[in-house]
């Protein structure tokens, strides 16, 4: 009997419960992802498990007393507390949602409608930038869906806002509005927004600012918290002075002998500048958002794995294999130096000396892909090189619709040439695929050319411009030769571009190039 068969037997738990469903809300692709926390009562007579032993970094254990008092190091998210708390609970499991658009709840409209969108307006935040800040949210703190401080305290040493303990510890408590012990999402939105340095001084920052004196979350500030306050306002020798004024202009209340000032007090004597000083309290010198909007798009700019962490989950990626970002990339030794001028098209490619290894398996005429770019791509003297310098000198000359010139119609000998080595090449790539071709996007779908030589030119210049180092791919639909009085021109420039960029250019309807090339000969 395998190990799998006891535990089957014999399973470690006497009874199962789903405790909660949370169902959270990606931005940009609004997918959602979802997390379970599940009860699990442990069998005592189960031969094959051992009880309250740790198996370092996979399970550690916690006495159910210190897990409920929040006596348990280090913790990410508040999950586990509040859900041992629940255990005896005869209740229905809870099933949450939460979508985007309660994330983007106070993005801010004209005019605001809150102190919270007041004060986002302020600093110019838009949904863009709540929705940057939304998924760098989740990214930090999944499998849970808050921040506790120690999370919180990573999360601002990671974009080296603050590394102090103390002002970590004030900074939290002034973040923490709910009084709850950990963050939401919109607490640490409203909270970095309040430390900007242009954010207005209204009332909801003002209520961040005493929240952030009065740390010990009492509800009052003391002459201690006062004067931790107004150090940070004036200079050392007239901290008394400016003390003195400030408790002056506040009045408070004396509570068991003390001086104390409540928060609606506070809230008064700043609105009616009674105290003055305070707008420039609890502000970094730097721009929050544009900080981390830079930092993400310095993290976008890396290699994007197959595989997504989100805190301890791993979510694997779909479309594998499809999307570039998914695709292992493999990387090869250049045997060419492409040029580009200011408007980026490419002037010339210079050639390295590079001596090409043969294949002793390679397939007979079936050239590798260091040997096709030297030979086909960037090898000036090429046919589909040639034949493409040619026809756009020809177009500045070609004469009207009435009285049209061909190509090459005094040199009759050596187009013949040129047009057989084209032939060729034309003929190689197109016996080397395959019948159902595989087209990737972004791409340019065209159709309906009609032998109109002057709209091709212009989609070179406007689509296609670096040829033959295009990033796009291209799908010509047919209609390449009738009509127009230049559709034998048309044929041999798509056909010239067909062997520049072989993965690159597709044809729907091959027949009309290959009849025109074919009857030539």
């Amino acid at each position: 009997m395998t190990k799998f068969d006891e535990l089957k037997e014999n399973p470690p738990f006497a009874s199962f419960k789903c405790m909660q469903v949370l169902r959270v809300q990606m931005p940009q692709t609004l997918r959602f992802i979802t997390r379970t926390i599940n009860y699990f009562k442990l069998n005592p007579k189960a031969e094959n498990f051992k009880c309250c032993v740790s198996i370092a970094p996979h399970l550690e254990w916690f006495p159910l007393a210190n897990v409920r008092a929040g006596r348990v190091p280090h913790l990410w998210g508040p999950e586990l507390v509040e859900s041992c708390k629940q255990i005896g609970d005869t209740g229905k499991q809870k099933i949450a949602e939460y979508s985007c658009e309660e994330a983007y709840m106070f993005v801010p409209r004209d005019p605001p409608r809150n102190p919270e969108e007041e004060v986002l307006k302020s600093i110019r935040i838009t949904q863009t930038d709540v929705e940057r800040l939304y998924a760098d949210f989740i990214d930090h703190c999944w499998p849970s869906f808050y921040q506790t401080q120690d999370s919180f305290r990573c999360y601002m040493s990671k974009y080296k806002f603050e590394r102090d303990e103390t002002r970590l510890a004030k900074l939290f408590a002034a973040f923490n509005s709910d009084r709850n012990g950990y963050l939401s999402f919109h607490e640490l939105l409203l909270g970095l927004a309040c430390m900007e340095p242009n954010a207005t001084h209204g009332e909801f920052r003002t209520r961040f600012t005493f929240r952030y004196y009065d740390s010990d979350q009492s509800g009052f500030l003391t002459e201690e918290k006062l004067k931790a306050m107004v150090t940070d306002m004036v200079p050392a020798d007239k901290v008394e002075e400016k003390l003195s004024e400030v408790m002056a202009g506040i009045g408070g209340t004396s509570v068991i002998g003390k001086f104390t000032v409540t928060e609606k007090d506070f809230l008064a004597a700043i609105g009616s500048l009674q105290i003055r000083g305070t707008s420039l309290l609890c502000r970094l010198p730097k721009a929050i958002f544009s900080e981390i909007s830079r930092s993400l798009a310095m993290k976008g700019l890396r290699r994007v794995d197959c595989k997504n962490v989100l805190g301890n989950v791993l979510l694997k990626r779909d479309h594998k294999d499809v999307c570039l970002g998914c695709t292992d990339r493999k990387y090869e030794l250049a045997c060419h130096k492409v040029h580009y001028d200011i408007q980026g098209k490419m002037t010339y490619a210079r050639l390295a000396q590079v001596e090409i290894e043969k294949n002793p398996q390679e397939k007979v005429g079936c050239p590798t892909a260091q040997k096709y770019s030297l030979e086909y791509v960037f090898k000036p003297s090429s046919s589909a090189n040639v034949m493409l310098n040619i026809l756009r000198e020809f177009a500045k000359n070609k004469g009207t619709v009435d009285q049209p010139k061909g190509v090459m119609q005094s040199r009759k000998q050596d187009f013949y040439k040129l047009l057989l080595q084209l032939y060729r090449d034309v003929c190689f790539l197109l016996d080397e695929e395959k019948k159902c071709q595989k087209v990737y996007s972004p791409c340019y779908i065209i159709g309906d050319i009609h032998g109109n030589i002057e709209d091709l030119l212009s989609m070179e210049r406007t689509l296609w411009h670096q040829m033959p180092c295009v990033g796009s791919s291209f799908l010509f639909l047919g209609d390449y030769v009738d009509r127009g009085q230049w559709g034998l021109e048309c044929a041999l420039y798509i056909a010239a571009f067909k062997v520049l960029c072989p993965n690159k250019v597709s044809f729907l309807f091959l027949l009309p190039i290959i009849i025109v090339l074919t009857l030539l000969f």
